[in-house]
Formats: C-alpha cells, structure tokens, sequence
C-alpha cells in the first residue's frame, strides 16, 4: 500500500461567511477536486478533509482518496463565532491519529498540508495561541491561510505563517482560481518531496503567483529587505497612560512609514513585547500589508518584571 498525501481544509462557516462567500468556497471546492483529479499521481495518493469552524468544529468530510471524495455542501448561518484555535486542535488530534510517521527506513505517509479560510480573528485567542506550537510541531509541507475582507487579524494569522493569500471579496471564479493555485503549490512540493531521500529537506521555494485578485505576502527573491523590531517594555509599571502612548506612536511611526514610497517597498516590522513573558505580537511583516491591516493593540497586565534580556535573546534567534 503506497503513502497517502493529506490536506487539511479548514473552513470558516462563522455568520459573516454567509451567503455569496460560502457559495464560492463550495465552487473553489468543486475546482480543487477536479484539478487534483487531472493529476494522476495526486488521483493515486492525495486524501482530503475538510473542518469547519464556527461556534462549533465539524468534521464534514473524515480523511478520504482524492478518487473517492463526494464534496458536502457546506453551509452556514447568519451568526457564529470563530473558533479558529479550537478547530487547529482538532486537525492536529486528525493527524496525530490519521498518518504513519516515517522514519529512517520507511517513508510512511507524506507531509500533511494545511489550508484555512476565514474572512475574521480567532474567537478563542488562547486556544489559538496554543494551538499554534501544536500545529507548527506536526511539519506540515505548506500552511495556507486565505484572509477575506479588512476584518481579519493579520497579526494573529502570521504567527501561524507567512504564507497568507489576502482578498478583499470572492466570488465563484476567483474562489475556483484560488483553489487551483493551492493544488499546484501543493503537487509541486509533493513530486519534489518524492524524488527526495528519506532525510532530505525540501528547499525554500517561492510559490506560483498568486492569482488575480488575491495578494501572496510570502516573500522571496528580494534583493533588499529593511527589517525594523521594536521591543516594547510591557511591565506593570507601564499599565495605563504609558502603554497608551506607546500605541499612538506605533500609529504615527506607520503613518509616517507609509508616505515613503521606498520604505513601503523594502520594509518589514516585528513587534516583541517583555514584562513576565516574551511575546512576538507581530512577527515580520511587510509594511505594505499593514496599511491594509493595521498594526495589533499592545497591552501590558497589572503587575511584572521586564525580562528585556530574553526579548533580545528572541530577536537574536529570529
């Protein structure tokens, strides 16, 4: 019996999804089976899942061969929440249990591949931030996140991955083209994968491009790159009109950024907050998506140290 080569497919079915978006996810769906479908070495080996997330996880479609698959229609209501850390717990219980690891006399199942699609910010951000070691844990070949509209948190989703396809709307076309674009990447990976030795890296690719309408924020091949990190003490002693201040000068640091055409071409900025703990709020992030998305909200708790040592540990290891 020959490996299987997952994907994960995590759905956003939260109340702004409904109506002409999850229309176009059901087409973009329809596209990616029939793409990998023309592929006969994904027709022999890819499987399929798909999750969706609201106020509540759901396994629509168990692990299952590309040649097998009967799409659901997935639906959503008018209402919901986003519960993106909780349905990034149940895909990493999925794999746990789903795939042979490989080790250095077989190869066992391939590398799963993760996509998500949501047009918001996680709901349940603890869980969230504690899924993402999880996730991150399970060596996943790709981590995809497609962002619709202007109300997502970048933020939070770049600490997950750089490889995030932003849109401001879909429709049944560009969802359809969007999920063709996913196949190729994907298939690309997994023939290169394939020809590899057991113990063998894959080397850092640059994706496709991505298609019209949606903007790829991964970024390689630059000449040039002006990377800022900001280090921002968020101690007890910082609660209050100091932390306050130092968000009204973040904005006016982007804002000032953002006139200088050079600057929003070759500059990215990182954001690392200390007190008790060391926190990467933004990890580093191309200027350009932030005139878009914005920058996160710093808080500080009422009482903690400030361990500037390990904040520059952190960024001597970034």
């Amino acid at each position: 019996m020959r490996k299987q080569l997952p994907i994960y497919i995590c759905i956003d079915t939260s109340g702004s999804m409904h109506g002409e978006r999850i229309t176009a996810i059901n087409a973009g769906l329809q596209a990616l089976l029939t793409s990998l479908r023309q592929d006969p070495f994904a027709l022999e080996m890819v499987h399929l899942t798909i999750t969706t997330f609201d106020s509540q996880i759901k396994d629509v479609l168990p692990l299952t061969p590309v040649m097998e698959v009967v799409l659901p229609e997935i639906t959503c209501g008018k209402s919901g929440a986003t519960f993106l850390g909780s349905a990034l717990e149940a895909v990493a219980h999925a794999v746990q249990r789903d795939l042979i690891p490989r080790n250095g006399q077989r190869k066992g199942d391939g590398r799963p591949n993760l996509i998500i699609i949501t047009d918001g910010k996680p709901s349940d951000p603890l869980a969230y931030s504690e899924a993402i070691p999880h996730i991150k844990g399970l060596n996943f070949d790709n981590i995809i996140v497609c962002g619709i509209g202007k109300k997502i948190d970048f933020a939070s989703l770049r600490q997950l991955t750089e490889t995030i396809v932003l849109t401001d709307e879909i429709n049944a076309d560009s969802c359809a083209k969007f999920f063709i674009w996913v196949a190729q990447t994907i298939m690309h990976y997994i023939y290169l994968r394939d020809d590899l030795p057991v113990d063998e890296e894959v080397p850092v690719l640059s994706l496709f491009a991505a298609p019209a309408g949606f903007y790829l924020t991964q970024q390689s091949g630059f000449s040039r790159r002006l990377s800022i990190y900001l280090c921002i003490d968020t101690s007890g002693s910082m609660r209050g009109e100091p932390i306050k201040m130092v968000n009204n000068a973040l904005q006016m640091i982007r804002s000032a950024v953002l006139q200088d055409p050079h600057m929003i071409e070759i500059a990215y900025l990182s954001i690392i907050t200390f007190d008790m703990q060391v926190r990467e709020v933004l990890p580093l992030t191309p200027i350009e998506i932030l005139s878009k998305y914005g920058l996160p909200e710093i808080t500080c708790p009422g009482s903690g140290s400030s361990l500037l040592g390990a904040a520059l540990e952190l960024i001597a290891q970034i």
